[in-house]
This record gives C-alpha cells, sequence and structure tokens, in this order.
C-alpha cells in the first residue's frame, strides 16, 4: 500500500487525530504525516459548511501551519512549492507563528516570499532592516511601490518615512528615486520627509567625501555608482530648491531646510568627480549684478560654511571671499602662484578678471584690475620666446578692463619691458589728453566770455542813473 492510500484511510477512518500523528512521528515519516494532514484536513476541515465553527477554524490554521514546517524541514526545498502552499493556505494560518517558525529555521528566503504574498511590506522592509540589508530594502520598496493601490502606497510611504533616515544615508539615489515614485502617484507627503531627508543626506556627507578622494583608488563601477549618486542627489536638492512638485505643508518646511539644503547642495557639487568646475559656476552666478550695481541673487548658503569646504578649491574658494565682500583677497588668491595648477592659468586670470567685474565701487574696481595687470606683466620674461604674446595679452587686460588707463599700469611695467610695446596705448592717452585739452580751452573760453558779459552788465548798472524834480515828491514827515 502506497503512503497516499495509507493516509487517506488513516483520515477517513475513526483512529484519533493525535494517535495517528504520534505514530507518524514515531516512525519519522514526514512525508506521510504531510499527506495524511492534507487528507484530514480536506475531508474534516471544509469551513464552507462550518464558517462560524470557531474550533474547525482553529484546528485548521493549526494544520495548515504544521504543513508549512513540515514543507520547511524538505531537503532541496522549491521556493516555488513553498509559494504555492503559503496561496493556498495564507486565509487559514496563524501569521505570528508561520513568521516565528520560518526565523527559527532561518529561512530569510521563504520569509520575504510570505510577507510579500501576504502584502505585508512592513515585516519584509523591517526584515531587511534588522539584518542590515538596507540597499536590500530599498529596493524591496521600490518593487513594492510599482502597485496602482493608493491605500497600498500610502502605506509604503509610512515605512518610507519612519525609517527614511536609514534609507537615505545607505542609499540616497535608490531612496530618491523612491521618493519621486511617492510625488508621481500623487501620494500626499508628510513635512516630516523633509527634516529626515536632510539630516540624513548631511550625516552621509562624511562618508561621500571619503569616497570622493579616494576615487582614483575605487574600481571604475564603484566610481560610476558615487558618480551616479552624486548626480541623482544634485538633481533632487534642485528641485527642492526650486520647490518644484511639493505640496504647501512641504514648501514650508523647505523654506525652514533653505540653508541646510543650498550647504548640501555647495558640498556635493564640490566632490563631483565628472565636472570639477560645477562649483565654480554656481559660485559665480551669486556674483552678477543687475544695472543698478546690486546681486541679482540673494546668497542662501553659509558662506562661512563654504569657506571652510572650499579651502582646497583655489578658484571656489576665491569667489567665496568675493562674495563675503573680500574682493582684493579675492583677486591675490585667484592669482597666487601654485604650482599644481600651472597648466590652470587662464582659468585664474578668468576668476580673477570675473571678481574684479563684479565689484560696484568704480575705485575698488579699478584697483582689482591693476592688481590683475600687474601679476600679469610681471610674467613677462626679457628671455622668454613668448614675451611678445604674453605682453599683448597683457595689453587686452587693460582694454578689457574698461577703467584702467595707460597711466595706471605704467607703474606696474617691469624694466624689462620697452616703452616702444606700448606706442599705440600712448599715442591713443596723448590723443585723448589733447581731445581733453582741446575742450577744457574751448569750455575755458566759453566761461572767460560768459565773465567779460557779466562784468559788462556790471558796469552797465553802475552808470545807470534816473533824474527827480525837487516838487515832484513830498516829504511825508
Amino acid at each position: 500500500m502506497s503512503r497516499a492510500e495509507a493516509a487517506q484511510l488513516y483520515a477517513y477512518s475513526d483512529e484519533k487525530f493525535e494517535v495517528v500523528c504520534l505514530r507518524y512521528l514515531m516512525e519519522k515519516d514526514l512525508d506521510g504525516l504531510q499527506l495524511y494532514l492534507e487528507c484530514y484536513r480536506n475531508k474534516n476541515l471544509n469551513l464552507e459548511d462550518n464558517q462560524d465553527n470557531k474550533d474547525k477554524i482553529l484546528q485548521l490554521k493549526l494544520i495548515n501551519t504544521w504543513l508549512i514546517e513540515i514543507t520547511l524541514n524538505k531537503e532541496n526545498l522549491d521556493i516555488k512549492d513553498f509559494r504555492g502552499l503559503i496561496r493556498e493556505t495564507k486565509k487559514n494560518i496563524s501569521e505570528e507563528l508561520v513568521y516565528q517558525t520560518l526565523l527559527n529555521y532561518g529561512k530569510s528566503k521563504e520569509y520575504l516570499a510570505f510577507a510579500s504574498i501576504l502584502g505585508d511590506f512592513e515585516r519584509a522592509t523591517i526584515y531587511y532592516l534588522n539584518q542590515g540589508q538596507i540597499l536590500d530594502a530599498v529596493e524591496l520598496l521600490r518593487e513594492f511601490a510599482s502597485y496602482d493601490d493608493p491605500d497600498t502606497l500610502k502605506i509604503l510611504l509610512d515605512i518610507f518615512i519612519e525609517n527614511s533616515h536609514l534609507f537615505f544615508k545607505e542609499d540616497p539615489s535608490g531612496s530618491i528615486e523612491l521618493l519621486n515614485t511617492f510625488i508621481n502617484n500623487n501620494i500626499e507627503l508628510n513635512e516630516n520627509i523633509m527634516e529626515n531627508v536632510i539630516q540624513a543626506l548631511m550625516s552621509r556627507t562624511d562618508k561621500d567625501n571619503i569616497k570622493a578622494k579616494k576615487k582614483e583608488e575605487l574600481i571604475e563601477g564603484k566610481k560610476a555608482k558615487l558618480t551616479e549618486n552624486i548626480r541623482i542627489i544634485l538633481s533632487y536638492l534642485k528641485s527642492l530648491m526650486d520647490h518644484s512638485g511639493q505640496n504647501k505643508a512641504i514648501k514650508s518646511k523647505i523654506k525652514e531646510q533653505l540653508n541646510n539644503i543650498h550647504n548640501l547642495y555647495i558640498y556635493y557639487l564640490s566632490i563631483n568627480p565628472t565636472n570639477k568646475h560645477a562649483v565654480i559656476e554656481y559660485l559665480k552666478k551669486y556674483l552678477e549684478t543687475d544695472q543698478r550695481g546690486k546681486r541679482k541673487q540673494k546668497v542662501l548658503f553659509q558662506l562661512d560654511y563654504a569657506k571652510r569646504l572650499l579651502k582646497d578649491n583655489k578658484l571656489a574658494y576665491s569667489l567665496v571671499l568675493a562674495l563675503m565682500g573680500k574682493y582684493s583677497e579675492g583677486v591675490s588668491y585667484a592669482l597666487k602662484k601654485d604650482d599644481k595648477d600651472k597648466e590652470d592659468i587662464s582659468k585664474n586670470q578668468e576668476i580673477a578678471e570675473y571678481i574684479a567685474n563684479s565689484a560696484t565701487d568704480k575705485k575698488l574696481k579699478k584697483k582689482l584690475w591693476i592688481e590683475i595687470f600687474r601679476n600679469y606683466s610681471e610674467m613677462v620674461d626679457s628671455q622668454d620666446e613668448n614675451k611678445e604674446e604674453k605682453f599683448t595679452k597683457a595689453i587686452q587686460i587693460m582694454d578689457k578692463s574698461k577703467i584702467l588707463k595707460i597711466e595706471d599700469v605704467l607703474p606696474h611695467i617691469t624694466d624689462s619691458v620697452k616703452i616702444e610695446e606700448f606706442k599705440k596705448q600712448i599715442s591713443d592717452c596723448i590723443s585723448q589728453y589733447e581731445k581733453n585739452i582741446t575742450g577744457l580751452k574751448l569750455n575755458i573760453k566759453k566761461y572767460n566770455d560768459i565773465a567779460e558779459n557779466i562784468k559788462s552788465d556790471i558796469n552797465k548798472i553802475k552808470k545807470r542813473s534816473m533824474e527827480i524834480k525837487y516838487n515832484e515828491f513830498k516829504c511825508e514827515i
């Protein structure tokens, strides 16, 4: 007789349930016990006729839970078979008992499969979090977030918000994509999410900085991952700064965190391995002025923080000094000779000129341009083959400034430079002075003519008289 036939006979016999189960256990015949339990359940525990029978329901849950445990004891357990069993019995099992059994057996795949079938997103996520598998938790939520059910997405969002500090710390790019999924599905975000996100990104800055500094030592895959993380973080922070796609509560929270958001934006720009000049371009726009000489944009990041952060980035540091109102220091620092940036002399020059042009006070502006010209003219060496080309550029600097004249720069020309090099500029200057002198002479002549006319009018007034007859007026005294 086969096991199946024996199990079926036992199920339809008068033998007590406990006795039959004990017999199978004593013989260590788990396959036979499984067949018996299935037959017994199908014969005696049909809930269609016993929906209000609490004892039957409890017995059914125990048998289904027992069947699951027997399945877990099998060698080479097929996850598909397990999933099939869960789908078949999920309405009548003791969920807590099954979860505990799966944990006791160390069946992580089955545990997650069970949670997934039941739609228990929180349990599955917490399992990963307890195991320290943050990336897997994020990936799991992203998979569940593909559901269209608003109630499900709301549950997922609550889980996400509660653990967002962990998600953003370990996997910012995946977490941002997940957050955008909620936004795209029009799920209302809790304003507390903003504080969690900012704090999480701030807490991982040291970690990203270490990676960025060691990027040359990283394998190609990790380099790409670091770059992608930074790209997504910057994109997200930019959207926060623009207040795009946010409800009123979130916008209010953004305003409270605006300084931190801009600080973070500068930080991630500064460690971006694919665009070293991104932070420089970002800072330059804050020096732009309108026709009235006022800056177009208000500085929303903390200048002291930016100064500390960018101390090793020469050009960015120069721009920060200028934003602090230290224009002279900014220009001097940009022009500072450094063996590390011999190939970036033109870039240094460009930043120094940008800072000088951003100054609104004319005296200060002239002073800054004189410093730039003096620095460049000192680079012209009498034995340098490119001396003529370099000196031409120095003259171009003078023309570019639109404020320097030949008399401003002559004291700063080195002895190795011949005066003939300035022939055109001196000639133009003399011509200008001649025009100015001619203009002054005309003005003097004009004023002299006016003075003569005034003198003539005064003399006429002095010589003016009138005749009065003695009896024409009577004294009233």
